[in-house]
């Protein structure tokens, strides 16, 4: 089902450009441009960096799904699923130190992939779509996108179920905070909603975006939940309140 490849390097890193500039009240600023370019061969709609920093994976349509070491500049590892299968999310996780990557495609199964041993230790067939993978305390949350809606807490060193949430209406994203204890969900109703990610009573939901959220991230010490949405707009939540908080940011007037 996969296979490793050792293609030439096609990541490049660019010279770094620098531009001083002076605005009318007399400020300079430094300008610092530099950018790093993975030739992947398809269209990204994941990148996922590991824990250590030292790798990041790639993938997108055509059954590809790439790992690419930082330092060196070059593929690490080359995953070939079937080509009509979309890989549409990816997520880095550990189990007993074992370095796991784990992919969610538009075909409705998520795999779990030993990135050290270069190859696949679990297999789950979430049902819909999915849009949306996290990894945490090792258990891998699944959020299917599409009419699913539904999300499926697995447990990846047993191979199993652990619980099944179903919601009214598509689910786009889902995130843990560090701490593995709570669930949020961004739907496609606008709401984001946080729970007990094991037995999912409610605690919190937050009304503000106009349309489908479409990710949700907790800041390092889960006291933050960032949304964003495709209203063009990102909100930072707090725990405390259930309201709009601290900054309400439109990407586009």
């Amino acid at each position: 089902m996969s296979e490793v490849t050792n293609s030439a390097p096609s990541i490049h890193t660019i010279k770094e450009r620098e531009e001083i500039t002076r605005d009318k009240d007399g400020n300079v600023f430094l300008s610092i441009q530099k950018s790093l370019i993975a030739s992947v061969g398809t269209r990204p709609l994941s990148i996922s960096f590991s824990a250590n920093g030292k790798f990041f994976a790639v993938a997108g349509g055509g059954g590809s799904i790439s790992l690419w070491h930082v330092e060196k500049r070059r593929k690490a590892w080359q995953i070939q699923l079937n080509d009509s299968v979309t890989t549409t999310a990816t997520a880095f996780g550990s189990i007993d130190n074992e370095q796991l990557l784990v992919t969610a495609s538009n075909n409705g199964v998520v795999y779990v992939w030993d990135t050290h041993e270069k190859e696949m230790v679990a297999k789950f067939n979430h049902g819909f779509a999915v849009h949306s993978v996290e990894f945490s305390l090792g258990i891998v949350l699944v959020a299917s996108a599409e009419w699913g809606g539904k999300i499926v807490l697995w447990d990846v060193s047993n191979k199993s179920i652990i619980t099944t949430r179903k919601s009214k209406g598509p689910i786009r994203a889902v995130g843990f905070p560090p701490s593995g204890a709570l669930l949020a969900s961004g739907n496609q109703d606008g709401t984001v909603r946080v729970c007990d990610a094991m037995t999912y009573e409610g605690i919190l939901e937050f009304r503000g975006h106009k349309n489908s959220v479409e990710t949700v991230e907790f800041s390092p010490d889960g006291k933050i939940l960032a949304s964003g949405g495709r209203d063009s707009a990102i909100y930072l939540w707090s725990e405390r309140q259930v309201k709009q908080l601290l900054y309400y940011v439109m990407l586009i007037e």
